[in-house]
């Protein structure tokens, strides 16, 4: 999709990876972000624990979702997380509610991808 829409993507944190790097990256096995004992939890995470209604999750993935309509592209699971986050902002429902196999399963009864 990115060269789809002519943009060059880059990492942020320095690194300077390719995508390509970045994928493989994200693959490997990693160590629990928490050994410290101490938790992360990002904006999401935070905006459904606090049970707002209101979530950024349009800003990171209507961009994507709308270059993918553009170039005639499938993003099916930024659409379900899309759905799913902004359907558990207005319900007011806690975050950790769904699993990467929930939305695999949906994207699969959708048959969404090209």
């Amino acid at each position: 999709m990115f060269k789809a829409g002519r943009i060059k993507a880059k990492s942020c944190d320095g690194k300077g990876l390719s995508i390509e790097e970045m994928i493989a990256d994200l693959k490997k096995p990693h160590a629990p972000r928490h050994v410290s004992g101490v938790r992360v939890h990002n904006s999401t995470w935070q905006n459904l624990y606090r049970k707002r209604e209101s979530v950024e999750n349009e800003f990171f993935h209507g961009p994507i979702i709308g270059l993918a309509r553009e170039h005639d592209l499938a993003v099916p699971y930024n659409e379900v997380v899309l759905e799913l986050v902004l359907r558990d902002a207005r319900d007011r429902v806690a975050p950790g509610q769904h699993r990467a196999a929930e939305v695999t399963e949906i994207v699969a009864k959708r048959g969404t991808s090209k």
